[in-house]
């Protein structure tokens, strides 16, 4: 599959970086839909068929991401996360969960 096929849903509260790298990605090909917002991310994750999801994990509160990855998960496989924040509890955190 090329990447024109590809659907992607980029999340992030920074509106520099969702255009910046919504740009990017369009350029190389993806079709891409951006989110800045918990709320409008689970939406678009309910109304939409997306194959990758880009998630910063810190969207208006720490893990709030979080939210927007479990309802990726329940929707689609394929998840990515983005986040400007690395910790090790994060990581635990979310393999604990899944």
């Amino acid at each position: 599959m090329s990447t024109a096929n590809r659907h992607v849903l980029f999340v992030d509260d920074e509106p520099n970086i969702r255009i910046t790298l919504s740009a990017v990605l369009r350029k190389h090909g993806f079709r891409v839909q951006t989110a800045a917002t918990v709320p409008e991310a689970v939406n678009q994750i309910q109304t939409n068929r997306f194959d990758v999801l880009l998630c910063d994990l810190n969207i208006t509160e720490p893990d709030d991401g979080y939210a927007v990855v479990d309802a990726m998960r329940r929707a689609n496989p394929v998840t990515v996360i983005l986040t400007g924040y690395p910790s090790v509890e994060n990581g635990r955190r979310y393999s604990e969960e899944s």
